[in-house]
């Protein structure tokens, strides 16, 4: 289905099933798409801001810089979706799934994932500034030369996260974090090849 360029602002699309259904370039702010399957959707450069995604499936879909500014995404499923430039400032990711997701070079700047899984997922150069991932699964994550400034990774399961010239890593809080990454995280300068540094048990 395509709804490229249109404006689908304030629409509900709830439990709606579509699937591949094309959407890139589009205005979709407030737009509902709570519990919908959105599987292999794309959405690329649309703006969703203040948008819904409550228990949505959006598996594989693309949403490169895509604005989700403030979108709801609280239990959504985006495994292996890619998000690559997209803004996330001040989204709800409580419970998301991002596994093996792309959000390279996204901006989650003040994100809430609490208790969200990114397992495998990408986020090189990311912003992470003031964003909270309390109780969130990283495992495996690449965080290479992501800004962690201010941002809170309490109760944080992240064995196996790929760390290397990361900024503002004095100003994130890992208190009771599993793996959490040592000072060498910052030290580590490999800019062809990421590290995973030693790690340091906070308690």
């Amino acid at each position: 289905l395509n709804m490229q360029a249109g404006d689908w602002s304030r629409c509900d699309f709830a439990e709606f099933t579509m699937s591949g259904t094309d959407i890139s370039k589009s205005n979709a702010d407030f737009a509902r798409f709570s519990f919908a399957v959105l599987v292999g959707l794309l959405g690329s450069e649309t703006s969703f801001r203040g948008a819904y995604f409550e228990g949505a499936i959006a598996r594989r879909a693309v949403f490169n810089n895509a604005d989700l500014t403030d979108a709801s995404l609280i239990g959504a499923d985006l495994q292996g979706a890619s998000l690559y430039d997209a803004v996330l400032v001040n989204a709800k990711l409580d419970d998301a799934k991002f596994f093996n997701a792309t959000l390279t070079l996204a901006n989650l700047a003040n994100a809430n994932a609490p208790k969200a899984s990114f397992n495998g997922a990408d986020l090189t150069t990311a912003d992470l500034r003031g964003a909270s991932f309390d109780g969130a699964s990283l495992k495996g994550a690449v965080l290479f030369e992501a800004d962690l400034t201010g941002a809170s990774f309490k109760d944080a399961d992240l064995t196996g996260a790929v760390w290397g010239s990361v900024v503002g890593f004095d100003t994130a809080d890992f208190a009771g974090a599993r793996n959490a990454p040592s000072l060498h995280a910052v030290e580590c300068q490999q800019k062809t090849k990421p590290c995973a540094p030693p790690v340091l048990v906070y308690g």
